[in-house]
């Protein structure tokens, strides 16, 4: 009866690891031919993983300044990364494509002038190199139109730049409705402006008269398809034209509120792998100090003291109304400090030119001349209709039509109407615009939406967009040549592009992608060396890691051992040894394991009469086993005479006889001792046996009368032991 013993340990240890692979082995030393009286068990396996901090990619510790290796777009400088391209605290590959890199920093122009207080803050989204649709929507984003596949494949990629929708996701533009994106953003810090951007990548087959709009209401951005595009993203279905970048800027947007709901919508007529939209870069400026407010109470900027402008009269502004002008005034700032009186026929009003009433709800931030007789519309896809007539509008010193209108009679109605995207100055009687209302451009009396303009006068664009010039004879922005990080109005480099590089590049020359084996360091397209991995390089001579065959020490690449596949660390640190389809091979040393021998590259066995020695070559020994020896000529194993159980040299060399434990043999032959016989292998001494047939024995003839005789040999081979009588 066995006492068993069981025994529970709680066993556990901690050290260093900074691989993406972990392997856990269990060994035990216990009998393996007794396995239902020795045995053990494994449960509660826990294994506890310390994260390195977010700027490393690998470390030694959980501090910033434990990395080991960075990520592609950061560099290594006394255990700390340090980021190449950074936006509001966020490491990027690249910048926003309305930024620019400035010292390692995405710099937005436009939004710096906005920024003339430190009282701002940045809201970014969808910045990252990476995201899926599980990120996405775990961060609170809304698609209008969800498809059944659409979890799979709502993400795709252009120009190395990851977009939320994109070519090929799976979503559907339909006939009937338009399609939006949202996310609300909560807990929004106090504040009163907004100014919302992002960047919409645009593909392949969309048409004049499409749109994309940012915002709703009075916050609307709206982008117009005006014209073909010609550009090729490199990226798309297989009709390679069509595309563009768009960058959508909602402008300075009155706004208090905690929460706010980005919303970008669109509406085209063909399927994703036609006609695709892609969407990343928003940010979001939180302007926390009121730019109308001259003087705060407290530090905190929640208080308004005194509006800017003139104090204590009727134009001045409403200190306790966020400093907005008061009934009768309206505001236009920052061209004037004060409120502006609107004209006397128009008690309330939005302009000079725009009264405010109790407008139709179908009425848009223009407002309207009449209640039903809007200037614009509050939804896009609402238009002007033929039954809605814009009254003339008829004061005692005022005879003309109004500027609504291109022709108009005494009944007090338009007969003809001026173009909807006409400006504060109307039309002429043939309906030829005299001016353009914001980001619309006259050419030759049609008012067409302004592409690449960021600002305009009356109409006239006079700035565009960086890498596009102004074309003052055709009133629009046109792009540079692409070799031209900027060009003058001959359309004349003023700065190239950096080398190699594929594509447009950024307003200082850095590219933003490299043709061919190029990599992209800090703006420049160098060539890495071939050793070089997936993860390219920082410089010309050196990588961040290596091809297969190679091993990385400090960031240059050195070729592995013969015998490894791939190797770390050093040359003969093999992780996976070369030609080792038989699996015969050792980790880490790719030696060929025990009684093997490296032949053609390949571990083989040696011959099977081969001792503990094993081989040199598959058909030789070293050495030999039991009953063999090694033929000095031929280094092969040859057996032992049967006499001999060991042997040396020869075959009849014996260092151990075989059935010799009585000792009865004499080495090296292992012939039988005088006065013993051999038989059946092994010898007998003749005065202890009786002999049946005397002619084959007869060297103990002599003592077949032997008294003492116990053994009777029937035959050579089958011994009886038997007391004669």
């Amino acid at each position: 009866m066995f006492n068993f013993i069981e025994f529970l340990i709680n066993y556990g240890i901690e050290q260093l690891h900074n691989s993406q692979l972990m392997e856990v082995k269990f060994y035990t030393n216990l009998n393996s031919a007794l396995p239902n009286i020795e045995s053990y068990g494994i449960q509660n396996l826990r294994i506890y993983v310390s994260t390195c901090h977010t700027s490393c990619k690998s470390c030694d510790g959980p501090l910033e300044n434990d990395c080991l290796s960075c990520p592609i777009n950061s560099s290594l400088s006394g255990g700390i990364c340090q980021c190449k391209t950074l936006i509001y605290g966020q490491c990027l590959k690249y910048c926003p494509i309305y930024n620019i890199l400035q010292n390692g920093v995405c710099i937005d122009k436009k939004l710096l002038e906005i920024n003339k207080s430190s009282e701002t803050q940045v809201i970014t989204d969808l910045m990252s190199d990476e995201f899926n649709h599980f990120e996405v929507i775990q961060e609170g984003w809304y698609y209008s139109l969800e498809s059944p596949q659409l979890s799979s494949y709502s993400s795709s990629s252009c120009q190395n730049r990851k977009l939320l929708l994109g070519f090929g996701s799976s979503y559907y533009n339909t006939y009937s409705s338009s399609q939006y994106i949202q996310k609300t953003f909560t807990n929004l810090p106090s504040h009163y402006y907004i100014r919302v951007r992002a960047t919409v990548y645009l593909g392949d087959k969309w048409n004049i008269g499409e749109y994309i709009k940012l915002g709703t209401g009075s916050t609307e951005d709206i982008y117009t398809i005006s014209s073909v595009s010609s550009e090729d993203l490199g990226c798309g279905g297989p009709q390679q034209y069509g595309d563009r970048i768009v960058t959508l800027d909602s402008g300075l947007i009155s706004h208090t509120s905690s929460t706010y709901t980005f919303k970008i919508e669109w509406k085209a007529l063909y399927g994703s792998y036609s006609q695709w939209i892609g969407f990343r870069e928003i940010s979001i400026l939180l302007q926390q100090k009121n730019l109308l407010c001259q003087i705060y109470v407290g530090s905190q900027f929640n208080e308004c003291f005194q509006c800017i402008g003139v104090a204590n009269q009727s134009k001045s502004r409403e200190v306790n109304n966020f400093c907005k002008c008061p009934s009768g005034f309206y505001d236009n700032y920052p061209q004037q400090d004060d409120c502006q009186s609107c004209p006397a026929e128009c008690p309330n009003c939005v302009s000079s030119t725009i009264c405010s009433m109790n407008c139709s709800q179908k009425c848009g931030n223009l407002g309207c001349d009449h209640q039903d007789k809007c200037n614009n519309c509050q939804d896009y896809e609402h238009k002007f209709e033929n039954s809605y007539k814009q009254k003339l509008i008829i004061y005692e010193h005022i005879q003309e039509c109004d500027i609504l209108c291109a022709t108009c009679s005494q009944s007090g109605y338009c007969d003809t109407y001026c173009d909807e995207f006409c400006g504060d100055q109307g039309c002429y009687s043939n309906g030829i615009c005299k001016n353009c209302k914001t980001f619309f451009t006259l050419f030759e009396g049609v008012c067409i939406p302004q592409e690449n303009c960021i600002y305009n006068q009356s109409g006239i664009c006079t700035d565009c967009l960086e890498g596009y010039i102004l074309d003052t004879q055709n009133n629009k922005c046109t792009l540079c040549p692409l070799e031209c990080a900027s060009c003058d109005q001959n359309f004349q480099c003023i700065l190239y592009c950096n080398l190699n590089c594929k594509g447009r590049c950024n307003t200082d020359g850095t590219c933003i992608d490299c043709i061919g084996e190029y990599n992209l360091v800090n703006g420049q397209c160098i060539k890495c060396l071939d050793s070089c991995g997936s993860l390219r390089c920082d410089s010309p001579t050196t990588c961040n890691n290596c091809i297969p065959g190679y091993y990385l020490d400090s960031q240059i690449c050195y070729q592995c051992d013969s015998k490894c596949l791939e190797c770390e660390n050093s040359a003969d640190n093999c992780t996976i040894c070369k030609n080792n389809f038989n699996g015969k091979r050792e980790l880490p040393e790719c030696e060929c394991q025990q009684n093997y021998v490296e032949f053609n590259l390949q571990c083989v066995k040696c011959l099977d009469s081969c001792g503990s020695l094993g081989c040199d070559h598959p058909n030789t020994c070293n050495n030999c086993i039991p009953g063999y020896y090694l033929n000095q000529y031929s280094q092969t194993c040859l057996s032992c005479s049967r006499k001999c159980e060991e042997c040396e040299i020869s075959l009849d060399n014996c260092t151990i006889c075989a059935n010799n434990s009585d000792n009865s043999r004499n080495i090296p032959e292992c012939e039988c001792k005088q006065n013993y016989i051999e038989i059946g292998m092994k010898c007998f001494k003749c005065q202890d046996i009786y002999i049946q047939n005397l002619s084959e024995f007869l060297i103990c003839e002599e003592y077949t009368n032997a008294k003492d005789a116990k053994l009777i040999i029937k035959n050579a081979f089958f011994l009886i032991q038997r007391q004669i009588i």
